[in-house]
């Protein structure tokens, strides 16, 4: 990545951010601490393209974690970020990554998977973005594609610490094509390697889909009792992308049966 001639002091800080968001999941006080660092070192230099980039991200995954008190702001916000970066930049392959997720996060899916493709260009090594690749070709109807490019991805890196994002793609890529056994093999690798992940419910919804009400139960009791982020039916929604792929809408509506099996509450 090309980094213009910057502010030693605001290069440091968003340095040192970067390596904090480097490590596999780290914990949520640490990543609030490098996005303060990022607005630090904006505050000194506002053209800081890691600054830029990783803020641009805090902003994105606010809503994709459905717990953005206002989308519409948080996804503009991500919008500016990464319009700012590329314009710093335009070959910064991170900065077409966090491009790509502001489109995967305004449901514009098509454009979402080509900003994942210049990146990729960039920096075929970025693995990252074949989870976003594989979400947009799921939220369009085309799981087939979804498994592939996961498929590419672990191979490329078969250690990944962001494997359980894979797993997770391929769990819903498996419930799209109505295959529940093999969804919650995939779900089941998911909640191991994160078990506090807030797509936690996508595993309920699966283990009823493929039959396994009574331990879906019990797991939501116990879900349920720990205060997640997610505690009833039309929180799941409202966080959710739009799509009118008919595969896709058919698993939604079949999930949310099993989420009810599992007795997750409406409201």
């Amino acid at each position: 990545m090309h980094v213009r001639a910057a502010n030693s002091t605001a290069q440091d800080l968003s340095l040192r951010a970067y390596a904090t968001m480097l490590r596999p999941d780290p914990p949520e006080r640490e990543r609030d601490a490098g996005y303060r660092l990022c607005e630090e070192a904006l505050h000194i230099d506002p053209g800081n393209l890691i600054a830029l980039i990783i803020l641009s991200t805090k902003f994105s995954y606010r809503v994709f974690r459905g717990d953005s008190s206002d989308p519409q702001a948080d996804i503009q916000r991500a919008e500016e970020l990464a319009s700012a970066a590329l314009q710093i930049d335009p070959d910064a392959a991170l900065g077409q990554a966090v491009k790509g997720d502001v489109l995967l996060a305004q449901a514009r899916y098509r454009e979402a998977i080509d900003a994942y493709g210049r990146c990729l260009q960039r920096n075929p090594s970025q693995v990252s973005v074949y989870s976003g690749l594989a979400s947009a070709h799921c939220y369009l109807g085309e799981p087939e594609l979804s498994i592939a490019e996961i498929a590419k991805a672990m191979r490329l890196s078969p250690l990944d610490p962001r494997s359980r994002e894979f797993y997770f793609n391929n769990a819903q890529a498996y419930g799209v094509l109505q295959d529940y056994e093999q969804a919650l093999v995939w779900a089941r690798r998911a909640t191991a390697t994160a078990p506090r992940d807030h797509r936690f419910p996508l595993f309920l919804g699966l283990l009823t889909l493929a039959g396994h009400e009574g331990e879906a139960r019990e797991i939501m009791r116990r879900y349920l009792a720990g205060n997640p982020p997610i505690r009833t039916i039309s929180q799941w929604q409202r966080s959710r992308r739009p799509t009118d792929a008919p595969r896709f809408l058919l698993f939604r509506e079949n999930y949310i049966a099993g989420l009810r099996k599992a007795g997750m509450p409406e409201e």
